[in-house]
């Protein structure tokens, strides 16, 4: 391969690892008394605790633009890994009502239905989902979505020992995606007697 071709291989894969710009995340922490539920009997009394609340926003800022195909963000997600001394999991978290995903400002078809907390996973990115289904949310440009979790004081004394990645896989099928108008010209129709 000469070094013009490796020169432009390099440039295309540069700009297509640039796409990963357009997904943006902001993080917010509160710090005060939040709602913790705790079982009494056969039921729940919710007690309140000093703690944080941890809100992530992910958002899709790509441009639209008419003459080129969409960026789109697939199987969007937060993966959490949180402290050793919270012993609880994100799915109990969200049971007890600490764990919450906005998902007002995206196509809300590509949400999993009934559970929220699917795509807040501790482990990596998979590999390969089964059957090419998808494994989190999807976002459109000017699309976004937002996870929001509490944990009291004693669960995570200090909020900086959180990390956090927003995940997601670019759409081939969009950002491949092409569309040419085919006009019928006179030269196109053939009369036949």
């Amino acid at each position: 391969m000469s070094d013009t071709q490796n020169l432009s291989t390099m440039d295309l894969y540069k700009t297509i690892r640039s796409f990963s710009d357009f997904l943006k995340t902001d993080v917010k922490v509160s710090k005060g008394m939040i709602d913790k539920k705790v079982p009494k009997g056969y039921d729940y009394k919710i007690l309140k605790n000093p703690g944080c609340t941890v809100e992530v926003a992910i958002s899709n800022t790509a441009p639209v633009e008419s003459d080129y195909p969409l960026i789109v963000f697939m199987d969007v997600g937060l993966r959490v890994q949180l402290p050793k001394t919270v012993k609880r999991s994100t799915r109990m978290m969200a049971n007890d009502s600490n764990l919450e995903v906005d998902l007002t400002n995206t196509t809300q078809y590509n949400s999993f239905s009934g559970d929220v907390a699917k795509r807040i996973v501790k482990g990596g990115y998979p590999t390969k989902s089964i059957d090419d289904k998808m494994y989190g949310h999807v976002l459109f440009p000017n699309q976004s979505m937002k996870y929001k979790f509490s944990l009291t004081d004693k669960e995570c004394p200090d909020v900086k020992e959180i990390k956090l990645w927003a995940e997601g896989t670019i759409s081939r099928r969009h950002l491949l995606h092409h569309r040419k108008e085919i006009a019928i010209t006179s030269e196109c129709i053939i009369y036949q007697l």
